[in-house]
């Protein structure tokens, strides 16, 4: 019996004295929080960093605090980007310096539903350069920069091509159109015409001379030969048909020879 209180006296000393050597875990820890806050050390949310001056919690440079949310974004119209995480313009789009908004480059806008950079009607984009052109065929107005028909050419609406006016031809090389052989511009109209006494070959387009006339190389005009002669087209003059000859007096052919 005096053994087992001996041994029981024993125990409890020993306890007492790890109590006191070993303090409690938890009271470090309050300890050093206590030595956190008085050395000015902020815990901010995470995404937010704390600010040196203000002892306040910021978001980083370039972004912005969604009070909603309590996270750090992008501005509107911005991104981050994948690698970084820094706010950027959405590909296709520059960044303002003076405002600091993202906008679309020079000649483009936004597509009123996407928002995405378009060229503007009537113009295409240049694959290669990224620029918006005119299409083929057609060039900017000098005042207003929008596409338009070169001088002299008019545009086709079904087919959205320029073309040149009835009645006229684009020259092969310049592509200029021009009016068919033998005809001219009225200076008036800007139709292209036959001279006078001659009429356009609804085929050709070019000037000939009414059906029973021939054109004189000599005066250019057309020609009507009088009587019974006919065009040679050999000599390029009126003459007998052929076993018959031309009478100075009566301006007729008569039988035997072949002259005028």
């Amino acid at each position: 019996m005096l053994l087992k209180q001996f041994l029981l006296g024993t125990l409890l000393a020993l306890t007492s004295v790890a109590a006191l050597t070993n303090p409690d875990t938890n009271d470090r820890g309050v300890e050093a929080g206590d030595d956190e806050v008085s050395r000015g050390v902020i815990i901010c949310p995470k995404g937010q960093t704390s600010n040196r001056k203000t002892g306040k919690c910021e978001c980083p440079k370039g972004k912005e605090l969604n009070y909603k949310t309590g996270e750090c974004e992008c501005p509107k119209g911005k991104g981050p980007n994948s690698k970084t995480g820094e706010c950027e313009c959405p590909k296709g789009k520059e960044l303002n310096y003076k405002t600091g908004e993202c906008e679309c480059p020079k000649g483009k806008g936004p597509n009123s539903k996407t928002g995405e950079c378009e060229c503007p009607k009537g113009k295409e984009l240049n694959y290669k350069t990224g620029e918006c052109e005119c299409p083929k065929g057609k060039g900017p107005n000098s005042k207003t920069g929008e596409c338009e028909c070169p001088k002299g050419k008019e545009l086709n609406y079904k087919t959205g091509e320029c073309e040149c006016p009835k009645g006229r031809k684009p020259h092969r090389k310049t592509g200029e159109c021009e009016c068919p052989e033998s005809q001219t511009p009225n200076r008036k109209t800007g139709k292209c015409e036959c001279p006078k006494g001659k009429k356009p070959n609804h085929k050709t387009g070019e000037c000939e001379c009414p059906k029973g006339q021939q054109m004189d190389p000599k005066t250019k005009q057309c020609k009507k030969c009088k009587g019974q002669m006919i065009w040679d087209s050999y000599k390029q003059k009126c003459s007998c048909p052929k076993g018959k000859k031309f009478d100075p007096y009566t301006w007729q052919c008569k039988g035997g020879g072949h002259y005028d």
